[in-house]
């Protein structure tokens, strides 16, 4: 069972800088295809040349005992 969609993993992925990337290829095998492919590639450096980085905002709603966490980028 997968906790998230492949396709949330690779645009994660993308945000990581190439040190973590290197670490990470020996994971499983479908990341290992995905971080060398060159599609990858070519999306991991255009998002890296971007002027204004990505921000993930993070809050926390509390009611009634229930606890709701919230992530925006």
């Amino acid at each position: 069972m997968e906790l998230l969609p492949y396709v949330l993993v690779e645009d994660i992925l993308q945000r990581l800088p190439v040190k973590s990337l290197l670490r990470f290829i020996s994971v499983s095998r479908l990341w290992n295809s995905t971080i060398k492919s060159q599609y990858f590639a070519s999306k991991h450096l255009s998002r890296t040349q971007q002027r204004n980085p990505d921000i993930l905002l993070c809050g926390a709603q509390y009611a009634d005992d229930d606890a709701n966490t919230h992530f925006h980028i």
